[in-house]
């Protein structure tokens, strides 16, 4: 997250996350949606332009790729 600028990446489905042909045996990718709190999601639209938000607010509303291996 960088608080300067926003920028949105988004997956289309959970092929789009992949491991190299490489990779061992075993390991599995998935995409986890962002699941932000009422709370976190009305100080968010509360926000005006010019305030400043906390540098983990981002983090809240982010996918993320959880990558197991066994």
């Amino acid at each position: 997250f960088d608080p300067t600028y926003f920028v949105s990446i988004l997956h289309l489905d959970d092929d789009q996350a992949t491991l190299p042909d490489n990779a061992p045996d075993g390991c599995a990718t998935a995409i986890e949606e962002p699941n932000p709190s009422t709370e976190a999601i009305s100080f968010a639209q509360s926000l005006d332009l010019m305030d400043s938000a906390p540098d983990t607010l981002g983090a809240l509303f982010a996918e993320r790729v959880r990558l197991t291996c066994n």
